[in-house]
Formats: C-alpha cells, structure tokens, sequence
C-alpha cells in the first residue's frame, strides 16, 4: 500500500495495490499488517458506507478529545 502525505496534518491518501486481470479488477481496501507497516492507527471500532451527492462529504467533521477518532474515507468516483 502506497500512503502519500496530504496538506493536512495526520491525513493521508492511501493508494491500495490493485490485482488486474481479464476477469476484472480486485482492491483490498485494508489490511491490518499494511496498516501497522505504515504506522497507521488500525483498531478500528466501527465502519459504515455512505453514498454523497455531488460537493457533499458525509460523515467528515472534526471531534475533539475525548471524542476524537481516526477514519478512512473511500473515494470509488470521482475525487476529494
């Protein structure tokens, strides 16, 4: 997994290797060894999928601790 550093502190974009052949394409999205390899947070508590409209990014707001928490975003179309 390729994780490359973004304008925001703590957030990065993390690029999955894809397995290509003539039956389609095939993406782990996470995996608990890469995660630790990359010395990213990975004891994750929940995971939920959510559909946006365009401009719309649910599910993103800033939480102070005690409430803080890490999350991994998908973006299957289009771009962030």
């Amino acid at each position: 997994m390729e994780i490359i550093s973004t304008e925001l502190l703590g957030c990065y974009e993390l690029i999955p290797p894809q397995f290509v052949d003539n039956r389609g394409a095939f993406i782990k999205t996470f995996n608990s060894n890469a995660f630790v390899a990359l010395g990213l947070n990975t004891e994750w508590a929940e995971d939920f999928y959510s559909v946006s409209s365009m401009d719309v990014i649910r599910g993103l707001h800033f939480q102070l601790p005690p409430y803080d928490h890490f999350k991994l975003v998908y973006c299957i179309s289009g771009s962030v």
